[in-house]
């Protein structure tokens, strides 16, 4: 009896065994889960990734690709009631616009991914946690004086020209008396 012998011969046969073998294969594959931590300072600032709001920090939220995020971190400053309340509460607004590249693991270039992601039997778990640093919006009265009235001429012009832009009919609607 040849070594070959003891396999059957039966076309059934060889497409079960196929079958649990692709199985078995598939069932103890691994898999690769994407995960940002993202916190900030102060914390409670509203989390914007590339024009999706993600909730406020600290937060974590699954991702899917890599390479260059943009980040808008916004707190707002108190209400005038919160204010009223307790005036010695910080009063600034806090804000970050941020560029964050988030480069790819070895275990996820392409080729290797096939490996990592269909052949290794555990998970691999891509974690990433990011630290921003909120920098605060200047109130009004922190400007230095040249600057706080330059802004409010520009103010006051876009509304005068806002005015007269209402006053003037314009010329491609005619009134329907």
């Amino acid at each position: 009896m040849t070594r070959h012998a003891a396999l059957s011969t039966k076309p059934g046969h060889r497409a079960l065994a196929a079958a649990a073998t692709f199985t078995l294969l598939v069932a103890v594959t691994g898999c690769t889960s994407r995960t940002l931590v993202i916190r900030s300072t102060p914390p409670g600032a509203s989390v914007t990734m590339d024009g999706k709001l993600l909730g406020e920090t600290p937060l974590e939220t699954p991702f899917t690709w890599y390479g260059t995020r943009d980040f808008l971190l916004i707190k707002r400053g108190p209400s005038l009631d919160e204010f009223a309340v307790d005036p010695t509460i910080d009063r600034h607004a806090y804000r970050l616009h941020q560029l964050v590249e988030l480069k790819r693991p070895i275990s996820q270039t392409p080729g290797v991914d096939l490996f990592s992601d269909l052949l290794f039997p555990g998970d691999i778990e891509d974690r990433r946690e990011l630290d921003f640093v909120l920098e605060p919006v200047p109130l009004p009265e922190d400007l230095p004086a040249a600057e706080r009235d330059a802004s409010t001429r520009a103010l006051l012009d876009r509304a005068d020209a806002a005015r007269k832009e209402e006053r003037e009919p314009d010329p491609l609607i005619v009134p329907v008396r």
